[in-house]
């Protein structure tokens, strides 16, 4: 038989109403205390907190969202987080998200967001910001509710977002090499689609190479091929 929420067994959930009683001040002193959005003298906040560890209070997330306008958490689609590009990425967005009061949520695949929307009619997240996944963002897209960014090396028409400039980081590296007498400089990739003049990296190497008036050598470490372009 189900029990009722204030039979044995099942406790009754701690509200801030049952904070304020114990602390004796009112109810909106423990809400300014708890969210430290107004001014609360210094004892009478600490006596708040330490009543409501005491009590085990853990507040409702989503009643606190409908308050304030957002959950406070942002979601970043990524690649795998073990190749230095992503992890770092990863690294410093979480790092500026924690200084600014936000919590990172991880996602491998896009359609999870999705799945998040359609059962809760929000996705429960404030934003959504993608790392270098085009496709990815085919369906989050479909949800207008969830705004979106996309930080990699390529513009995105369709969307905000914040774009790499690889261009320019090859084109130094290209630089301080020459300037140290370094003539002979290849390009490695691991891939086809890499070495392709379209390509950033590529297309500001051939071109810096172009520029010097030295022969470019673009090797492809995938299939121990050492083209000549």
């Amino acid at each position: 038989m189900p029990r009722r929420k204030n039979e044995p067994g099942h406790p009754r959930r701690v509200t801030m109403q049952d904070i304020a009683d114990a602390a004796g001040v009112h109810l909106m002193t423990v809400s300014n205390a708890l969210g430290n959005t107004r001014n609360v003298a210094p004892e009478t906040r600490e006596k708040v907190l330490r009543i409501a560890q005491e009590l085990n209070y853990r507040p409702n997330l989503l009643a606190r969202s409908l308050v304030a306008g957002r959950v406070g958490t942002v979601a970043v689609i990524s690649g795998d987080i073990s190749e230095p590009y992503y992890g770092s990425m990863v690294h410093m967005l979480k790092e500026r998200m924690d200084a600014d009061g936000y919590h990172l949520t991880l996602l491998d695949k896009p359609h999870e967001i999705v799945d998040l929307a359609n059962a809760t009619g929000n996705a429960l997240i404030d934003g959504v910001i993608g790392i270098d996944l085009f496709p990815a963002f085919v369906d989050v897209r479909s949800q207008p509710t969830v705004p979106i960014v996309s930080v990699g090396t390529y513009e995105r028409a369709y969307m905000d977002y914040v774009v790499v400039d690889l261009s320019s980081a090859v084109e130094e590296a290209l630089e301080m090499m020459w300037r140290q007498g370094r003539k002979r400089i290849a390009y490695v990739v691991n891939t086809g689609y890499l070495a392709e003049p379209a390509e950033v990296r590529a297309g500001s190497y051939l071109k810096f190479m172009a520029r010097v008036g030295q022969p470019p050598e673009i090797i492809n470490a995938d299939t121990d091929q050492f083209p000549v372009v």
